[in-house]
């Protein structure tokens, strides 16, 4: 009967190396999968770009200033009416008024 035992040992250690050869498969195909996934991109031929000409600065149009505007708005912050009334005639004493 000692043939038995040896059969029952021998067919375990085959389930063994199967499931060892299963899950080293397995690994092997999840391995390949994660490197094409995450491989880098394949390099672009360079890219060639049309030419423009930019005209010379003689020929280019002089910048025109915008308009100056008429009314100036002020805050007054924390200052009484008759203050600004009076901070108005000042300057207009002064001679710094249009």
């Amino acid at each position: 009967m000692p043939a038995r035992p040896v059969a029952a040992v021998v067919g375990e250690l085959l389930r063994a190396v199967v499931i060892i050869l299963i899950v080293g498969a397995v690994l092997a195909v999840t391995a390949g999968a994660l490197r094409l996934r995450h491989r880098q991109p394949r390099a672009l031929p360079p890219r060639v770009y049309g030419t423009t000409s930019v005209p010379a600065v003689q020929d280019r149009p002089e910048p025109r200033a915008l308009p100056a505007r008429q009314e100036v708005h002020l805050h007054f912050h924390g200052v009484t009416p008759a203050e600004v009334a009076a901070i108005i005639a000042e300057h207009q004493r002064s001679g710094r008024a249009r």
